[in-house]
């Protein structure tokens, strides 16, 4: 689930919480009120600050449970993960705003629990009930996602609750022993929060120091092999591979991401300033609420993109045949000329593709595919481009195909399973992978049939 995700559903629950703290109210209201001062002649005041913490509380409750419990479907029933950390290992390994976005907010969503409850009651003020109350109601969450299919079960989830809690405890008891001018037990209090910083201070320090991004195909977990049949087909060299090339692509800013959508659009008469412009983290959102409606999902990293027109079902446009040259016709008025070298083949009724691997010119490298539908009313309304161009930046030594098979042999591969019955690994080659800063990383490929089935089983090269 993404920040944008997550804030989104915060915004549709607010209403929600909202309307039970006033129910709340009212309800509170007639009770005391109406029954304990007026019927029973009760004599007690209401204490202000409990009550207005109590009103809080129970709204956030009420949030946490719409977005972590019922803002979703019944699609994981029996879904667990006990593997602690592999939320942080996934997020260094695709090292992205996204993945990272999921383990803080994780954290920062339980800091309002850690906060309210030593407000709330005394017994809270020491960490032991604070501590037992977050375990127990994040425990909660997630044995009802588990049991109702809500959700997954995961450790890392108890962890960055239970942590966040305890953060925000911290920060209140720090506050509160300031007030009584006692200031040594402050750093005490605040040492998780100042912990917690300092991991991520160092894990963002030493990925900025790194030569390369990570790889989002590095495994996470390791494959249970001890079981699996291996059979080869291949010859491994146990020496260090020649130097090999490494690429990199310039990432695109919004601005030079606008641009490009505007010459994709530009002889469509459509007036730049009606562009509708959605920025997310990785992703830009280009619309345009015209008739017809036209859509641009562009990606800042590589500059891949994927445009669509949309259908005129009144005047039955449909999907229709024809040949590359007027494909390539067609292409010009968005500014695309498909290379030469590159591989042309028909993959539906109106949908074509042209294909290019690893196709190397001019110390780049070229790689990926542009699609396109064709339809009768002799327009292109669709097109994927995620043909991408690379520069050559470095020449690097590969790990040896021997030290890279070694490593499958010990699970460590991607794509992950549980558990793998049979292997016949048919051949290796050396295909690229983009990671986290923008390289084209040479990793090994080894072309497989696992359990039946044709698959490329990777492995990071260098």
């Amino acid at each position: 689930m993404t920040a944008d995700t997550i804030f989104s559903l915060i915004k549709d629950h607010f209403t929600t919480s909202l309307m039970g703290i006033i129910m709340l109210a009212l309800l509170f209201s007639i009770a005391y009120f109406l029954v304990y001062k007026k019927l029973l002649r009760g004599t007690a005041s209401i204490s202000i600050k409990p009550t207005i913490v109590t009103f809080m509380l129970v709204g956030y409750i009420l949030m946490v449970l719409g977005v972590t419990v019922f803002s979703r479907g019944s699609y994981y029933a029996g879904s667990i993960d006990l593997t602690l950390f592999s939320s942080y290992v996934e997020a260094w390994n695709e090292f992205s705003v996204k993945s990272w976005q999921f383990v803080i907010l994780n954290i920062v969503m339980f800091l309002p629990l850690g906060i309210l409850l030593p407000l709330l009651q005394d017994r809270f003020k020491h960490a032991a009930w604070t501590l037992a109350a977050a375990i127990l109601f994040t425990l909660a969450i997630e044995t009802f996602q588990y049991f109702t299919g809500f959700g997954v079960f995961e450790v890392d989830d108890l962890f960055n609750n239970t942590l966040g809690a305890i953060i925000g405890y911290g920060m209140t008891m720090s506050v509160l022993k300031v007030r009584n001018k006692r200031l040594w037990p402050t750093i005490g209090y605040l040492s998780p929060l100042l912990l917690t910083l300092l991991a991520f201070g160092i894990v963002f320090g030493t990925y900025s120091l790194k030569e390369f991004g990570n790889l989002s195909i590095a495994p996470t977990k390791k494959v249970n092999m001890n079981e699996t049949t291996i059979i080869l087909d291949v010859f491994f060299n146990g020496e260090t591979d020649s130097a090999t090339p490494v690429y990199q692509v310039s990432p695109y800013s919004h601005a030079e991401a606008l641009e490009e959508v505007k010459e994709l659009l530009i002889n469509k008469n459509i007036d730049p300033h009606e562009i509708n412009e959605d920025i997310y983290t990785e992703t830009g959102v280009y619309t345009l609420q015209s008739e017809p409606y036209y859509s641009v999902w562009f990606e800042f990293k590589d500059g891949s993109y994927r445009y669509n027109e949309g259908l005129d079902f009144e005047d039955n446009v449909m999907p229709k045949d024809t040949d590359q040259e007027i494909l390539i016709q067609k292409l010009s008025e968005f500014g695309i000329t498909p290379l030469d070298q590159t591989n042309f083949h028909q993959l539906d009724t109106g949908r074509y593709e042209w294909t290019a691997d690893l196709l190397e010119k001019d110390g780049q490298l070229i790689d990926g595919t542009l699609t396109v539908e064709y339809y009768s009313d002799d327009s292109i309304k669709s097109i994927e481009q995620s043909m991408i161009t690379y520069d050559k930046v470095i020449d690097k030594r590969l790990k040896s195909e021997q030290k890279a098979f070694n490593q499958l042999m010990e699970g460590s591969f991607y794509p992950y399973a549980e558990h793998y019955d049979k292997i016949e690994i048919k051949e290796l080659n050396v295909t690229y992978v983009l990671d986290s800063k923008g390289f084209y990383q040479p990793v090994y490929a080894f072309k497989s049939i696992v359990d039946g089935n044709e698959l490329d089983l990777l492995i990071p090269a260098l």
